[in-house]
């Protein structure tokens, strides 16, 4: 079998995973009922595995479209397809449930606009590089399936159902370019999506009660238009090593971030009370609504970073986010929510990236930290706290084209001790192919 058939069958091998997985039992999040649901981590599994540093962090092979400044470093096309799977075990007082699931993580590509091959082959001296990135992946994820019980004076049990699924996705369009230290990017996002929510409220100990069901469905959209910028500090010049040119220290200092921007949300409403001892006459239609629209704003938010690398060996990153969800108003329900803040820093380390008869020192180790308020709030915000190993793991496809497999392990806590805490394991795996030969110009001689 010929490599280019293996490849494909790789390919298929890895999309019929991803189908599996994502056939698995759907989410449970309680608090994924607040907002628009659990807000997603970061797309990409390298960047996952040292904790989610974005704003400093940019890499030849390696698309990082959060800071869409990143994309002027690319020197190769990047295709990146991501899944994850997830073990969460929730606990409220002395009881527990454990869920599994699974998602879509990305699917992304990305490619330098001037193919670095042809401006060898032409021997020009470009002052601009261009990155262009186009991507999808989740933003946000509604999950849940909480059933509760009340037990009133003069009225008995009332049993309470609460019941959602959906979320939302962002398909992305960036560019970045670079001018010798300084690189800056612009994107244009865009979110779609659909929210179902079902609630139910029954007296099983009354005779003649009502049951009521209150059945909410709209779908999301927006637009969103971000921009970022790097600036690369260089410490001392290039040294070269047994006649090979090796990378020195340097300092990336980044930002980026978007101003707030129109949601639009079209709902429709059925609430519905019914008893079956009158059947079929037993119904009253409360509220029945369809295709209204409504509006709110998707919440302006900034992040600041700065990576610092030691030569093509260490890197130490950190960031600082903030998003203003104070400016969300939800037109369905009233809720209160605040903004939010997270902290990712973290560590990579590659022995030698170069190396011809060590695999493992080829290897990138990483492992990072994060800690995160989250918009949401029940007393206190809900807090988020996890450490994250991972790994990078090259391989050569056809035309020796240095690709890798990434893979991420995230463990940590998340929600409030006095309601309901969610320990998970997040296991995150990420495919990227690289090749330089996207835009490149054949000559014949």
């Amino acid at each position: 079998m010929s490599k280019i058939n293996k490849s494909a069958l790789s390919l298929f091998s890895l999309l019929f995973l991803a189908q599996i997985i994502l056939a698995q039992p759907k989410d449970n999040s309680p608090y994924s009922r607040m907002g628009i649901g659990d807000l997603s981590s970061l797309p990409y599994t390298a960047n996952l595995g040292s904790g989610g540093f974005t704003a400093g962090f940019n890499d030849p092979f390696q698309i990082n479209s959060m800071n869409p400044a990143a994309l002027g470093y690319l020197r190769a096309t990047s295709y990146e397809f991501g899944f994850n799977m997830a073990y969460k075990n929730l606990q409220q007082d002395e009881r527990s449930q454990n869920v599994w699931s699974g998602n879509l993580k990305t699917l992304a590509l990305a490619f330098p606009v001037f193919n670095p091959v042809n401006t060898s082959m032409d021997r020009v001296e470009r002052k601009l590089e261009w990155g262009m990135h186009f991507g999808l992946s989740p933003y946000s994820t509604v999950g849940y399936d909480i059933r509760t019980i009340d037990d009133l004076d003069q009225v008995g049990s009332v049993f309470n159902s609460f019941q959602g699924t959906g979320g939302t996705y962002r398909l992305n369009w960036s560019n970045g370019f670079k001018i010798d230290n300084i690189a800056f990017g612009i994107s244009v996002n865009r979110f779609i999506g659909n929210i179902n929510s079902n609630r139910t409220i029954s007296i099983p100990s009354q005779s003649i009660s009502y049951v009521n069901t209150y059945l909410d469905d709209y779908s999301v959209r927006s637009w969103q238009y971000a921009a970022g910028l790097q600036y690369t500090l260089n410490f001392g010049d290039k040294e070269t090593d047994a006649g090979k040119e090796v990378v020195g220290n340097s300092l990336v200092i980044g930002a980026y971030g978007n101003l707030g921007s129109d949601m639009r949300f079209r709902a429709s409403q059925l609430y519905t009370s019914t008893n079956d001892v009158y059947a079929p006459f037993g119904i009253d239609t409360l509220v029945n609504t369809t295709n209204i629209d409504l509006e709110s704003t998707l919440p302006a938010s900034f992040t600041a970073g700065f990576v610092y690398k030691n030569g093509t060996k260490f890197k130490f990153g950190f960031d600082f986010t903030q998003t203003f969800w104070s400016e969300f108003v939800n037109p369905l329900r009233s809720e209160f929510l605040s903004d939010a803040t997270r902290i990712n820093t973290g560590i990579e380390f590659v022995p030698d990236a170069n190396s011809y008869n060590s695999y493992s020192k080829r290897i990138r180790y990483r492992a990072g930290f994060i800690y995160e308020n989250d918009y949401r709030v029940i007393g206190t915000n809900l807090k988020n706290i996890g450490i994250t190993l991972g790994v990078g793991l090259p391989i050569r496809l056809p035309r020796q084209q240095v690709s890798a497999v990434n893979l991420s392990l995230e463990l940590g806590s998340f929600g409030v001790e006095d309601y309901i805490t969610e320990n998970y394991a997040k296991l995150n795996v990420g495919f990227t192919l690289n090749d330089n030969l996207w835009f490149f110009k054949r000559k014949f001689f």
